[in-house]
């Protein structure tokens, strides 16, 4: 098994040769107002910008995204995510 942090929540997994992304959070760095309600509500999000490109990120076998937040799955990944893309969702 291979595991990489993309940033956040967002992760790669690579298992039994099968390539995962979960919770895909693609904006670019400063691109959502903060959090309102929090202490860094100040601070635009996402704080880093991406490792790699976002073509490298959404070339996967599935996706998982463990809930509906905007941290967790935004905009740009429902842009760039392939719509015919195999996706589990824990509801």
């Amino acid at each position: 098994m291979k595991f990489r942090q993309i940033r956040n929540a967002t992760l790669h997994i690579q298992y039994a040769g099968k390539k995962f992304l979960i919770d895909p959070w693609l904006a670019e760095k400063g691109a959502v107002p903060g959090f309102g309600g929090t202490i860094n509500d100040h601070i635009r999000n996402p704080t880093a910008e991406l490792p790699i490109p976002v073509s490298e990120i959404v070339d996967v076998d599935a996706v998982i995204l463990t809930h509906d937040h905007p941290d967790h799955w935004d905009d740009v990944a429902k842009q760039s995510i392939p719509k015919d893309m195999l996706f589990f969702y824990a509801a």
